[in-house]
């Protein structure tokens, strides 16, 4: 059986209720199962199915043999750089410290970013309590490079580097935004929006690194 949320893994867990005599069952795959079950189990988060109250009670006893199966020894083990959480702290708590986390701890959730479709642009709502980013001095930022007097340059040369200049404050802008709402998606355990915003935040890098 394949698992019903990635639609790509072999499922491992397969949950079976009955309800006035109607029969559904779900089938989950051991990554997908660690990203659905949260820190507090009972609690229904937007990733659950309508069981969800009941399937977390499940998934908390299978993950603990699931964790010490997977979770590396001292010496190896895996600690994401710009937050420090240890990848043992993820597994139990499964619960990513920061954006950076998910390349940190790719082992476990690679699988899932790579069932979401790449390349698709999101603008998703920035959470109300967050730093709202300042347009303005972006476009002021835009024009003081386009107004600032070119050196010695070969001719045709100053309107190219004056579009190169104007892109890379763009590009910066766009990954500060797409951070703001990555951090808001991860909080908001919607697994499947970080996705798509982690895998636009690279396409930006890479497309800094080109500049």
């Amino acid at each position: 059986m394949i698992c019903d949320i990635c639609h790509k893994n072999k499922a491992t867990i397969i949950y079976t209720e009955v309800i006035n005599g109607e029969k559904t069952q779900r089938c989950f795959c051991d990554e997908c199962a660690a990203l659905m079950n949260s820190k507090n189990p009972g609690k229904q988060s937007k990733t659950d199915l309508p069981m969800g109250s009941i399937l977390s009670g499940i998934l908390s006893s299978y993950m603990e043999r699931y964790i010490e199966s997977r979770t590396p020894n001292k010496h190896d083990e895996a600690v994401c750089p710009t937050c420090g959480m240890k990848f043992s702290t993820f597994m139990k708590e499964r619960l990513l410290g920061c954006p950076d986390c998910y390349g940190a701890f790719s082992m476990v959730i690679e699988k899932q970013l790579k069932a979401v479709q790449p390349g698709t642009n999101h603008t998703g709502k920035i959470p109300e309590n967050a730093q709202v980013y300042d347009t303005s001095r972006t476009e002021s930022i835009q024009s003081t490079v386009k107004a600032a007097p070119a050196g010695p340059v070969r001719k045709g040369r100053k309107k190219a580097q004056t579009g190169d200049a104007k892109k890379k404050v763009t590009i910066a802008s766009d990954e500060a935004s797409l951070r703001l709402q990555l951090k808001d998606a991860v909080e908001k355990e919607d697994y499947m929006l970080a996705a798509k915003l982690r895998d636009r935040i690279k396409e930006l890098k890479d497309e800094k690194k080109d500049n």
